[in-house]
């Protein structure tokens, strides 16, 4: 996903957030499932396609969307599913990728910060430390963490917020309440 991203490749994302949709369905929870799949909708709309072709694989879809579909009430799927195609690509990139990385539920949010969404608090920490003038290896230091996890999260919230520079962080961070 990461690198079908950096890529650009919007195909290839718009068909991995539909396979990671099907995976989910099986894995759980049924919210994630319904989300990556409004995200995939989205993602393969923008692109202009209506569906990947292959019987086999459209077969599998309509296998798993009954699945998510069983799993939640209307409500909650169409929320989930309205939830994913409100994200913009970066955002359902990062979605994707967090989800397997921290097990964020979709439907409750947890580990969000009110008022600093999309970061999870861990990457507010990040943040704030980046904010501070750290260098990745302090940060590690910091929170007794590896040098490539800290790299990780900073990489994460420059895709969330849509940055491409630390400085830009730091603006971010000084703008946002307390």
């Amino acid at each position: 996903m990461r690198i079908k991203h950096l890529l650009d490749d919007a195909l290839g994302v718009a068909f991995t957030l539909e396979t990671m949709a099907g995976i989910a369905a099986a894995a759980g929870p049924p919210e994630r499932a319904a989300l990556l799949l409004g995200a995939a909708d989205q993602a393969r709309k923008q692109i202009g396609l209506r569906a990947f072709g292959s019987t086999r694989f459209m077969r599998w879809r309509e296998e798993y969307v009954a699945t998510i579909r069983a799993a939640l009430s209307p409500a909650e799927y169409d929320q989930a599913f309205r939830h994913g195609t409100e994200l913009t690509l970066n955002q359902a990139v990062a979605f994707a990728l967090e989800e397997a990385a921290e097990a964020v539920r979709p439907d409750t949010e947890a580990g969000r910060i009110p008022g600093h969404a999309p970061l999870t608090r861990r990457e507010w920490q990040v943040a704030t430390l980046v904010a501070q003038g750290l260098s990745n290896k302090q940060i590690a230091d910091e929170l007794v963490i590896s040098r490539r996890t800290a790299e990780t999260h900073v990489e994460r919230i420059l895709t969330k917020l849509g940055f491409s520079s630390r400085a830009q962080v730091v603006l971010w961070v000084a703008r946002q309440p307390p």
